[in-house]
């Protein structure tokens, strides 16, 4: 690769890797990771640290406690204030673990499973409406069913 890249500039690349027995488009891929492993690109948008401390400060004050982002990033917009995207503040709240539910909600409850047992007639009834389609299209007949 050393000698690819210190080629006189006469000569060129398709002749180089012909005299050096190198595939022509596998010197490319090696070049591109090469470059890729070496250099960290930093992206030209990105949120200073400042920044996102504002927004996760605003995301996090007591009038917006209970309130979504999209609510949160609707109302700021309203009044005027400048705010990241609702994705970056997604993406925020996850790095700092915060991403979640940001209502109160009721734990999941544990139901038994109902069981009906009959030991004599008339005393348990069960009943059931299907729709049952014709010939004709979209008309439908409806099938009410009791079982004793």
């Amino acid at each position: 690769m050393r000698l690819l890249e210190q080629r006189p500039a006469e000569l060129p690349h398709r002749r180089a890797c012909e005299a050096l027995g190198l595939s022509r488009t596998g010197t490319y891929r090696r070049r591109l990771r090469q470059r890729s492993s070496t250099a960290i690109r930093q992206q030209p948008r990105q949120l200073s640290e400042h920044e996102r401390r504002a927004a996760l400060e605003r995301v996090n004050s007591e009038p917006y406690q209970d309130a979504s982002v999209r609510v949160i990033h609707a109302r700021e917009l309203n009044r005027g204030c400048p705010m990241p995207s609702v994705s970056t503040i997604y993406r925020l709240l996850r790095k700092d673990a915060q991403s979640r539910e940001r209502r109160a909600q009721r734990p999941a409850q544990r139901h038994s499973v109902p069981r009906i047992i009959a030991r004599a007639p008339h005393q348990a009834w069960s009943w059931d409406i299907s729709r049952l389609p014709t010939t004709t299209p979209r008309v439908y007949l409806n099938l009410y069913q009791i079982l004793v």
